[in-house]
């Protein structure tokens, strides 16, 4: 299982209604120290744009005119902040984190949405819905690697695997973030129709924890909209433990 911390707005309610979760690019993230991409061009620009080819990157020409012109990416980046589509959804693999209720859930008074993960190639995916991704095989989720750090400039002339070494960018953060426990569902080229929206197979979202301070009708509201659009969702209360910094999530019958 993997968890989306929510306060209760439009959006919440679309994925609830619609199986949707929203992807944004992450070199636009409030954090300027979050995905750090670090490469550099020195080299021969006609081999810089073949390997662009062969790896599929989205406007290869362009992305390689430009890296050979700034050739540090974070240069690239003031020019053409779009030339990278890549995207990624954060969510935690804790339900139960209290600083997370705080910052992504209104302080309490919102949501944890639970989505039930498949095994895709021995690691923990995500499956979308066939007619909304141009990829039609589960997205691998991966845990964000903490570091004291940056992870050190590479020559994108000499990378082997460009996507990979572009996802490892992706989901590594400074230190400071790791209470967070965030694990990041990343499509590097963005496959997917609804952009930045992406629909979830059926079934996907699972469970609905309610914060220990969300107001009772904002509670009736969700869980009738639930009802609704899942068969089979199970709803949780997160309760505050007496003389102890911590929450414990009870299933409600």
């Amino acid at each position: 299982m993997i968890y989306k911390y929510r306060n209760i707005d439009k959006y919440t309610e679309d994925m609830i209604t619609n199986n949707n979760i929203f992807f944004s690019n992450p070199l636009k993230y409030n954090d300027p120290f979050d995905t750090i991409i670090n490469f550099f061009f020195e080299g021969n620009y006609e081999l810089l744009y073949k390997k662009f080819i062969d790896w599929g990157i989205d406007n290869p020409k362009e992305f390689a005119k430009s890296l050979s012109k700034y050739r540090e990416f974070p240069n690239i980046y003031k020019e053409y902040p779009d030339l990278l589509n890549s995207s990624v959804c954060c969510f935690s693999e804790e339900n139960d984190n209290i600083l997370l209720w705080s910052h992504y859930a209104n302080n309490h008074e919102g949501i944890c949405l639970e989505y039930e993960t498949i095994e895709y190639d021995g690691k923990p995916s995500l499956l979308f819905d066939a007619k909304d991704m141009k990829i039609n095989y589960p997205v691998q989720l991966l845990k964000v690697n903490y570091i004291d750090k940056p992870l050190p400039k590479i020559n994108a002339l000499y990378t082997q695997y460009f996507t990979e070494q572009l996802v490892e960018y992706l989901s590594t953060k400074y230190k400071i973030w790791e209470n967070e426990k965030e694990i990041r569902c990343i499509i590097p080229n963005s496959k997917f129709y609804n952009h930045p929206n992406a629909k979830l197979e059926k079934n996907t979202l699972c469970g609905i924890i309610f914060g220990l301070k969300i107001k009772e009708h904002v509670k009736n509201g969700i869980k009738s909209l639930a009802k609704k659009n899942h068969k089979n969702i199970k709803f949780y209360s997160a309760i505050q433990i007496p003389n102890e910094y911590r929450i414990e999530i009870i299933q409600e019958f």
